[in-house]
């Protein structure tokens, strides 16, 4: 599942959705992570400081096992982190005026996977509901319905490297 030569953006729902407490979310999320760890991928600065957000809420022993895991996930996997610039702000604005259901920070989102060409993978409604074309998001896989279809994907095989599976071994006492 790749985004057919477009640079893919993930956003924070992507990034938290590998500790997501539903399932079919959790296993959509290290989907899109592990078959994509070998490639850039792009993420604003603001979805990494949403991730932070998160995480923060959590009481400190959980945060000290979380963190391990994003750090070198962060390292590891060539994730791009990149600011809003002035032109996502000017197409931002204009996306506003054409979908109020859309919060500034989505505008924005949406706004610089636009100016990039590229592709987004959410699970934030709000986004794929938008008033922009469908060709902006990256479709997810359906979740498999039987164990039969669930052997060889993320859960039961390795996901990223040894080291890293280990560390989000551990993470996972993070639910969210």
């Amino acid at each position: 599942m790749v985004s057919k030569g477009k640079p893919l953006f993930i956003d924070a729902t992507v990034f938290m959705g590998m500790h997501s407490r539903f399932e079919a979310l959790r296993w959509q999320s290290l989907t899109i992570m592990s078959q994509n760890f070998g490639r850039r991928v792009h993420m604003s600065l603001e979805q990494v400081g949403q991730c932070d957000d998160i995480v923060w809420g959590y009481p400190r022993h959980i945060q000290d096992n979380y963190y391990p895991f994003m750090d070198c996930l962060h390292s590891e996997m060539d994730i791009k982190r990149i600011p809003y610039g002035r032109h996502d702000l000017l197409l931002a604005s204009d996306i506003l005026e054409c979908d109020d259901q859309l919060s500034p920070s989505n505008a924005l989102q949406l706004a610089q996977v636009m100016n990039h060409d590229g592709i987004l993978a959410t699970h934030d409604p709000l986004l794929t509901k938008a008033k922009v074309s469908s060709e902006c998001f990256l479709k997810f896989p359906e979740f498999p319905k039987s164990e039969e279809e669930i052997s060889g994907k993320p859960g039961t095989d390795r996901l990223f490297n040894d080291d890293i599976d280990c560390l989000y071994s551990r993470s996972r006492c993070l639910v969210h």
